[in-house]
C-alpha cells in the first residue's frame, strides 16, 4: 500500500513506491524555494494535471505530440501567468504548450503534432517551457508567459509538443500546472 496525498479540489492520489514518494518530496522542496519568485497556486489556476495519454517506455521524437489534448476551465478574460511542468522522469527537455479556444483535432500521443488550418485559427499562443530546475531525481520546468486572452467557451484546450527525445518510465508521467488569473 502506498502513501496517500490530497490535492486542491478534494482530489487525491497515492504513491505506489517509496521511490515515487522521494521524487515528490524533492519537487516539494523545489516549489518551496521558488515560492517567492513564482506564484504556484491561484484560485483560478489549474490543479496538477497528469498529462493524459502518455505512453511509457515509448521513444518520442522532436515535434511529437506529448500525450493527448486536455481542457482547463478559465474565466472569459484572463491571463496565464505561469506554467509549471513537473518532470518526474528527470529529462528536462523543452515542452511547448499549445493553447486553443476550441478543441483541436486530436493527435495521437507520440505522433507528429500537425494541427489543421482551422486549429491554427483558434490557437491563442504557444508557451515554451525551457527553464528547468534540476534536482537529483527529477526536474521542475517554469515558464512565465503573461499571455492574456479571451476564452469564449469557458476555458482553453491544451496540447503539449515535445522538443526532445523523451522516453518516459512507468510511474513517471509528468504533470502540468497552469496558473490563470
Amino acid at each position: 500500500m502506498g502513501t496517500k496525498f490530497r490535492l486542491p479540489g478534494n482530489q487525491s492520489f497515492e504513491y505506489e513506491t517509496e521511490h515515487e514518494l522521494a521524487r515528490q518530496e524533492t519537487l516539494d522542496e523545489l516549489l518551496k524555494i521558488l515560492k517567492g519568485n513564482v506564484k504556484v497556486t491561484s484560485e483560478l489556476g489549474s490543479p496538477k494535471i497528469r498529462v493524459p495519454g502518455i505512453g511509457t517506455g515509448a521513444a518520442y521524437t522532436i515535434g511529437d505530440a506529448f500525450g493527448t489534448e486536455f481542457f482547463i476551465p478559465t474565466p472569459l478574460n484572463c491571463t496565464i501567468n505561469n506554467v509549471i511542468f513537473i518532470d518526474y522522469d528527470d529529462e528536462g527537455l523543452r515542452k511547448d504548450l499549445w493553447l486553443f479556444t476550441t478543441r483541436p483535432t486530436p493527435t495521437a500521443d507520440n505522433a507528429a503534432f500537425a494541427p489543421s488550418d482551422p486549429d491554427l485559427g483558434s490557437c491563442i499562443g504557444v508557451v515554451s517551457v525551457d527553464l528547468f530546475y534540476n534536482a537529483a531525481n527529477n526536474q521542475l520546468g517554469i515558464a512565465t508567459p503573461a499571455l492574456s486572452f479571451k476564452a469564449p467557451n469557458g476555458g482553453i484546450w491544451c496540447q503539449i509538443q515535445t522538443q526532445g527525445a523523451d522516453n518516459i518510465a512507468a510511474g513517471a508521467t509528468p504533470e502540468v500546472i497552469v496558473v490563470v488569473e
